[in-house]
Order: structure tokens, then sequence, then C-alpha cells
């Protein structure tokens, strides 16, 4: 044996050896440290076995199944022309680089509209994550991504701590060879329109009143920045004004109604408080305990997050919702003391958002959605219409004045 080794052997033997029964304790302590350094090594071929068995049925399954196998191929358009795909073996290699150390199962998750692929992983110890990968083998690309969700990050984790804001935020951020990756706790949790329908008219106020309280929490962080918000709604308006018209005639009625509603008061974007913001508050984003009850924001937006903190309330405000759920929002966000100030831009907000899922459906061809944005844009304009469909006076829609008699 080499020198080194037996200098090794001395170094974990203790100072003094007095006698016999010295040596033997030194012996026994000597075998200790062998069966455990024989444990580490155990443990680590366990690991490496899991990631090997998990990438031979990933590669098995991808052949036989379609996109619901478990497969972790990921493709991301970044540019145009080129679609960047990564391998099993490099996605398994770039998690398992960070927070995640070994993967036994790995599923796509197969929701949402985001530009990031999204998946379910579970460690050799039983742990569960929801891993976001935004894919990109370029490092300025990479940069930026990194730099974004970062931010975000810090933005969301410190309005939580100060502001008692309940938000899922990520556990690491880190970036892989082939991507950036974004890992958060996988929570068994009841999504908002799951839980509501099994609500009796005291929770729905209930629960309605403590989720808007908590996003008024989230909206108490200013931001001095004034944002060019005027820009982006007369973008949106000359999109749609440029859009060739493939409905009926009664489609383009209600589009006007939106639009010239919005013209005559796009004086509020000038008045606008600017604070951070979700950006996409909806029944899917906000999680509810299925034991406790407690809730938690989850999913921020990475196009909006400042801005005027009504436009967070654009979608809680439509028919979709019960509006006992709906008015016990708003009365929690506001205290129960919703003023002018507030009814007006909750109006302006909503009909913005209808005229944005309207000119997005259209110039994105996607013919089956339209009589779907088009009914749900019906809904919203009847909501505040007073008597006739083109008399839009109303200034507290109809659904939070019939849960108030």
């Amino acid at each position: 044996m080499s020198k080194k080794f037996f200098s090794y052997v001395k170094s974990l033997l203790p100072a003094k050896r007095d006698s016999v029964t010295s040596l033997q304790s030194e012996l026994k302590y000597l075998a200790n440290q062998v069966s455990r350094l024989q444990e580490d090594l155990r443990v680590a071929t366990e690991i490496v076995v899991y990631n090997q068995r998990i990438v031979k049925k990933i590669r098995k399954d991808s052949k036989t199944k379609s996109i619901k196998s478990k497969n972790v191929m990921i493709s991301e358009t970044y540019d145009k022309s080129k679609t960047i795909q990564i391998s099993d073996d490099d996605f398994l290699r770039d998690i398992t680089q960070g927070y995640i150390k070994s993967v036994v199962e790995c599923n796509e998750i197969l929701a949402g509209t985001t530009s990031a692929k999204k998946y379910y992983v579970k460690d050799c110890s039983g742990v569960e994550y929801f891993v976001k990968a935004y894919v990109s083998q370029r490092e300025s690309e990479k940069k930026h991504l990194f730099t974004r969700e970062q931010k975000l990050s810090d933005l969301f984790r410190k309005v939580k701590d100060k502001n008692n804001f309940p938000m899922l935020t990520p556990l690491e951020i880190f970036k892989g060879k082939n991507g950036i990756y974004v890992v958060y706790e996988f929570v068994h949790n009841y999504q908002l329109f799951e839980y509501l329908k099994k609500c009796n008219v005291f929770e729905l106020y209930n629960l309605g009143e403590r989720v808007g309280k908590a996003l008024y929490n989230l909206h108490r962080e200013g931001y001095q920045y004034a944002l060019h918000q005027e820009n982006h709604v007369r973008t949106l308006i000359n999109n749609l004004l440029a859009t060739e018209y493939k409905n009926e005639p009664d489609d383009r009625q209600y589009t006007e109604l939106l639009l010239n509603y919005i013209e005559k008061n796009i004086y509020i974007l000038d008045e606008t408080e600017i604070t951070l913001i979700h950006g996409d508050v909806n029944g899917v984003n906000v999680l509810i305990d299925k034991t406790t009850l407690d809730f938690q924001y989850i999913d921020y937006s990475h196009k909006t997050y400042f801005g005027n903190p009504i436009y967070d309330l654009r979608r809680i405000a439509r028919e979709e919702f019960d509006p006992v759920f709906q008015s016990a929002f708003i009365d929690g966000y506001t205290d129960g003391k919703p003023d002018k100030n507030f009814w007006n831009n909750l109006k302006f907000y909503q009909f913005v958002a209808a005229l944005k899922q309207i000119e997005t459906t259209k110039r994105s061809n996607r013919s089956h959605l339209c009589t779907k944005i088009m009914n749900r844009a019906k809904r919203t304009i009847d909501s505040y219409s007073a008597g006739t469909e083109n008399d839009l006076s109303l200034l507290i829609p109809k659904w939070y004045k019939s849960t108030k008699v």
C-alpha cells in the first residue's frame, strides 16, 4: 500500500496509544470510519442507478406514447426560424446540478400559455418539485432570463415577508447548459375554480374577502416610475382597427362599444397609481390548501409586474365567478368601501381586458375561440348596460349590486 494511505489511516487514529485496550478501541474506531465510507459509496451508487433507470424509461416511453408520456424533451422557440431542443440526458444533467440532486420521476405538465415548459419532478427521497424551464443555448438570452427571474423572485419574496402576502416563491433559480430553471415546491392543493364549486354562500364570502385583502397587501408596495400604459392601450386599439372582420355584424357592434368607451376614458391612464402587481390573477393561479383551507397566489406574470393595481382585478370581475365571491373579493380588497375612482378603474380595465382578448384571438386566427371570447365580452358589456346595450352608463356592475339587496 502507498505511503499516502498509511498516512491517512494514521491521521484517523487517536493521538495516544498506551495499551492493548487503547489499540483495540482505535481499531474499532477505524472500522466504523470504513463502514461510513462504504455507506456513502452505496448511496452515491444508488443515486447513479436511479438516474440511469429514469433515463431508460423516458426513452422507452417517448417511443410508444404521445405528448402525454413521461417525456422530458424540451422545445422552445426564441428565434422564429429555429427550434431549440435538448435531449433527456441534457435535461436531467441540467436540473440535477442545482437544488435537486437526483430524479426518479419527471412528467411534463401540459397547462398554461407561457413560453416556459413545466415539469413535475420527484427525487429519490420522495420530495416533489415543480420546475419551469426556459430553454436557450445563447449566453445573452440565458443572462437576460436569469436576471429577470431573479429580480421577480426577489421582489415577490420581499413583499411576501414585508406585507404578509401569501405567495409561492422559487426555492432556486439557476443557469444550466441548456437554459434557465426555476424550481418550486410542488403543492397538492385545489385550484380556486375547483374549490369554489364546493362552497356554500358563507364559505364563498369568507374566502373571497380573505383573498381580496391579501391582494391589497401586495399592492401596498408602491413603485415610483411612470409607465407608458397609454401607448400599450393605443397599440391595442390600432391593432384591432387594422384587423379584418370576419364575424357577424353584431360582433362588430360589441367591439366598437368597447373601443368607444376606452377612447373616451383613456385619461384614466394618466391618473394611475403604480404598484407592484401580480399581473395574472385568475381562478387557476390561486391555490387552496385541502386541509387548512389557507391559500396562496402562484405564477406571477413575467411581462406585467408594475402597473395600476386594479388591473389585477379584471379577471376576478368576470361573470365566470360566483357573484358572492366577486363581491366579497372587492369588499376585502377595499375594506368594504369601494369608491367612485375604484369603480371607474375596474370598468376601464375590464373593457381593456375584453378588447385585448378579442384582438389576440383575431390576430392569431384561432377561430374556434372567437365565439367563446366574444360571448365573454358581451357578458362584460351587459354587466354595465343600463336598459339598452348601447347605454353603458352603469358605474357599479350588476353582479355586485345583486349581492347587496
